[in-house]
């Protein structure tokens, strides 16, 4: 399945408005890291009331910088995006780096039949890593003397630099609408990515 995707610079997490699904593992994951590298990961989420609001303001935020085209027609239906007749699920891969559109034709199934994302679009999130450099210790001196006089002194640690490393995550998210109660809503049912080698990757139901 080709994927047009639309663009958004800031990540929401959706970590307290979603239901996180089991990630069961992908067939030969070896050959998929020469897509995605070898710390790539992935998710499945199904999201509810209270995160619908930030996964509509994800979507807006894409398609305001996107080359959609029919913009207009699009917006309206973010707006009236809701869960009250459909499920809305989430998968997202995060890879290493940024990847090449063709590495994203991925193919979907749910309860053995294929299902197409409505939406489909790119994010990242810019994390920083501070770590403190060590310390140094300088003198204090307290008291009044002459030359011989043998002043107290009185070390104390002041912190070194900080040393920053800045690393970006990059993610690539597909929305699908699902009529209500018809993809993993069973235990142990599976939801399966087929990946641009005809790899799997499986989630299941809890």
């Amino acid at each position: 399945m080709k994927s047009k995707f639309l663009l958004i610079l800031n990540f929401l997490v959706f970590s307290c408005s979603t239901n996180e699904f089991k990630y069961i593992g992908t067939t030969n994951k070896l050959n998929e890291d020469y897509y995605y590298g070898t710390g790539f990961k992935v998710n499945l989420l199904k999201m509810e009331t209270s995160g619908l609001d930030r996964l509509k303001n994800e979507l807006k935020n894409a398609l305001s910088v996107s080359g959609e085209k029919g913009k207009v027609a699009v917006w309206q239906d973010i707006s009236l995006l809701s869960i009250t007749e459909n499920d809305i699920l989430l998968f997202q891969i995060i890879p290493d780096t940024r990847v090449l559109p063709e590495f994203l034709e991925f193919n979907f199934e749910c309860r053995f039949e294929k299902i197409l994302p409505k939406f489909s679009y790119y994010s990242n999130i810019t994390v920083a890593n501070t770590k403190q450099g060590g310390y140094q210790s300088y003198p204090i001196v307290f008291g009044i003397g002459g030359v011989n006089t043998t002043y107290p002194i009185y070390y104390r640690s002041y912190p070194q630099d900080y040393d920053i490393s800045i690393t970006t995550k990059h993610i690539y998210s597909f929305v699908f609408f699902i009529k209500k109660n018809s993809c993993m809503t069973q235990k142990k049912e599976r939801f399966r990515v087929i990946t641009p080698l005809k790899n799997i990757i499986e989630f299941e139901a809890n």
